[in-house]
C-alpha cells in the first residue's frame, strides 16, 4: 500500500482509539466496572482506519448492570455475561497489541482522560491486578482538538458536528464511539495536527 503524504510528520505510525463503557455503578467503595473494552486502529501513514484490526471484548462485571446503563449504552446483562474477567481481557489485549506490532509505534487516543486516568486504574486496583505499563500515557483528543482548532470541544458529538462528519453507529456503544473518534483523529491528521501525549500517570 502506497503511503500518503501528510502535512505534519507524526511521531507514531498508529493511533489506537480506546473508549470504555462502564456499568454506571455509583455505590461507594466500588468501581465503575468496565463492561466493554474496544479499540480501533488508525494507520496514519497509509491513511486507513483499519477495522480488520479492531479489538472488541465484553468484560464480565461483578455487579449487575442497571436499567439506566442498558438504556444509555444498549449493552445488556446477557451480553456481558458472555464476557471474560478484566484480567483475562488485559492478557488478550496485550496479545492483540503484539500480534499487530502496536507496542512501540502507537499512541492511545481517548475522548477525555477518564478511561485511562480513572476507569482502568480503579478497576485494576479493585481487582488487585497489575495496571499494564503501556496504558500509562495517551492523548486526550478533546484537548488536542481544542488546541489545534482554537475552539472549545464539548465531546465527541460536538467535534463530529463541527467537522461535518456524520455520527456512525450507536452513541455510547464503545466500538462505535471508537470508530467515530477515529474519524475525528483522521481528519485532524489530514488537517495538519500532530498527535502527541497530553497526559500520563506515573
Amino acid at each position: 500500500m502506497k503511503k500518503h503524504l501528510i502535512k505534519n510528520p507524526q511521531k507514531y505510525n498508529y493511533l489506537i482509539i480506546l473508549d470504555f463503557e462502564a456499568n454506571c455503578n455509583l455505590a461507594p467503595g466500588l468501581p465503575q466496572e468496565i463492561i466493554e473494552f474496544p479499540c480501533v486502529v488508525y494507520d496514519i501513514y497509509n491513511d486507513v482506519i483499519d477495522r480488520i484490526k479492531d479489538f472488541s471484548q465484553w468484560v464480565k462485571p461483578q455487579i449487575p448492570l442497571t436499567d439506566f446503563c442498558t438504556q444509555l449504552t444498549t449493552i445488556t446483562q446477557v451480553q456481558v455475561d458472555t464476557g471474560q474477567p478484566l484480567d483475562t481481557i488485559l492478557k488478550m489485549h496485550q496479545l492483540w497489541m503484539l500480534e499487530h506490532n502496536l507496542m512501540n509505534n502507537s499512541l492511545f487516543v481517548t475522548c477525555g482522560d477518564w478511561d485511562l486516568q480513572t476507569a482502568l486504574p480503579q478497576h485494576c486496583k479493585y481487582l488487585q491486578i497489575e495496571y499494564p505499563g503501556y496504558f500509562k500515557q495517551w492523548t486526550n483528543i478533546k484537548k488536542l482538538y481544542s488546541d489545534f482548532y482554537k475552539t472549545k470541544s464539548y465531546g465527541m458529538k460536538s467535534m463530529l458536528d463541527k467537522l461535518n462528519i456524520p455520527l456512525a453507529g450507536t452513541h455510547h456503544r464503545g466500538i462505535d464511539d471508537c470508530a467515530n473518534i477515529a474519524a475525528i483523529a483522521q481528519r485532524m491528521v489530514l488537517d495538519g495536527c500532530k498527535f502527541n501525549v497530553t497526559n500520563r500517570i506515573k
